[in-house]
């Protein structure tokens, strides 16, 4: 990116129920917003806080929607045709499959957090 340093600050916070108002709260002052889920459950939970945050955040922030591949290939109990149409329908800028058990895509995936983050600044 024509040799920008772009400075990423990364909050990692659990989307537990007993700390959604602290999660909140940092979408406040965020430019890109990383959602990340590993199975049904948690994908339905990310779709809750994805639209609290959308509810609360004044400014326009930027969406990732992650899905942490588990060790075992193809073990998504998400369809495709689910996530792309959440996606579509919340407006989502960037979708990818990680694996932190491989270091499948992490590094495409902060390339891609930074790249939105460049060719949108204010």
């Amino acid at each position: 990116m024509n040799d920008t340093i772009i400075k990423l600050v990364i909050i990692d916070h659990p989307g537990e129920e007993k700390s959604r108002s602290i999660t909140l709260n940092f979408c406040r002052n965020s430019s890109l917003i990383v959602f990340v889920y590993k199975d049904y459950d948690s994908f339905h939970d990310v779709k809750k806080l994805i639209n609290e945050t959308k509810e609360i955040c004044i400014k326009n922030i930027h969406y990732a929607l992650i899905n942490s591949l588990s060790e075992q290939e193809n073990d998504s109990q998400i369809s495709r045709k689910e996530v792309e149409k959440f996606i579509k329908k919340e407006g989502i800028d960037l979708f990818m499959e990680v694996s932190h058990y491989t270091g499948y895509n992490i590094n495409n995936l902060f390339f891609e957090i930074a790249k939105i983050l460049y060719m949108n600044k204010e």
